[in-house]
């Protein structure tokens, strides 16, 4: 299964939206069917377009969307693409086998779309693990020292690393240059943990609560670093 999102990630597009197939029988890149617009050259104005389209929540009050509209320029390494084929539930699920477990397809495509490379950190959060200048504002969830003390959420630090590892291994298998595990382990990822957030509607992120502003502070600090150092 690792083989087949390793070879997805690796199809490279000119373009973020969503894929559709011509009269003439080709695929090309248009719209995002989610009502984001497009298609777009670059991530900067996909991360825009996406701010423009989420400003107006019923009941949010924190700045979150204002900081990725402003940050936009930024969050991406790879503002001119190449961009990728993103699957959004690529989990056990939606994978066919025969009465052998060998793998005949993968199903659910609908939400599928081509995006900037970071996005391939979606493919981790399925491992719950918030970010850790977010879980740094929490009670209980860190010591003095920033160390997680959690159980649950130790567990789930362990198991994204790895599946991290496990992608990492297969990648270096198929001797690929460009890898889907660098782009799950940067700071963007943080980035796009906060979006996905947003798009489940979690209550402390529409209104900020138990000083998590503060450990958004640190992400949005952290990917200004990245930018100015690399």
């Amino acid at each position: 299964m690792l083989i087949f999102q390793v070879k997805i990630w690796n199809l490279k597009f000119d373009k973020v939206g969503s894929i559709y197939k011509t009269s003439s029988g080709k695929y090309e890149v248009g719209p995002l069917a989610d009502g984001t617009g497009g298609p777009y050259e670059t991530a900067t104005e996909y991360y825009k377009a996406w701010a423009a389209k989420n400003k107006s929540k019923p009941g949010a009050t924190s700045d979150l969307v204002s900081r990725i509209e402003c940050a936009a320029p930024i969050i991406s390494k790879y503002d001119k693409g190449p961009f990728r084929l993103i699957h959004t539930d690529f989990a056990l699920h939606n994978v066919m086998v025969d009465d052998q477990y060998n793998i005949l397809g993968i199903i659910d495509w609908e939400d599928a779309f081509v995006g900037p490379a970071e996005l391939a950190a979606q493919q981790t959060l399925r491992h719950t693990s918030y970010p850790l200048p977010v879980l740094d504002t929490i009670p209980g969830f860190t010591d003095k020292r920033g160390k997680v003390i959690n159980k649950e959420i130790i567990e789930a630090f362990q198991q994204k690393d790895k599946f991290i590892a496990a992608i990492a291994a297969r990648e270096k298998e198929m001797d690929f240059e460009e890898r889907m595990s660098t782009q799950m382990v940067c700071v963007q990822a943080d980035i796009w943990w906060l979006i996905y957030m947003w798009g489940q509607e979690i209550p402390w992120l529409y209104n900020y609560n138990y000083g998590v502003e503060k450990g958004i502070d640190v992400i949005f600090d952290n990917l200004r670093e990245a930018a100015v150092y690399g």
